[in-house]
């Protein structure tokens, strides 16, 4: 029931700028997925990395199979898999 909840909050919050989903990252910082299209992409959102030092990483993000796929376009691209339970939904006010 999450995993479909998960989803459904993923496609109806498509039109919001206002919704957002984030994790936790080993880094200290957090994930941002945003609903923002990549403009390199046809399907893929936007993604932001914070860590504390003020370093971002960003990328783009799609959602497959239960899972959060990231491709990160730091110079050396690299492909990260997250579980989408992981994320919490926020909202701004």
């Amino acid at each position: 029931m999450k995993k479909l909840l998960l989803l459904l909050t993923l496609v109806s919050s498509l039109a919001s700028a206002e919704t957002w989903f984030e994790m936790p990252n080993k880094g200290g910082g957090k994930i941002v997925l945003l609903m923002n299209k990549c403009s390199n992409t046809s399907d893929g959102r936007v993604v932001i990395a914070h860590v504390p030092d003020g370093s971002n990483a960003t990328g783009c993000w799609t959602y497959v199979a239960e899972m959060i796929i990231v491709v990160w376009d730091n110079g050396s691209i690299r492909t990260s898999t997250f579980d989408a339970r992981n994320f919490i939904v926020r909202e701004s006010k």
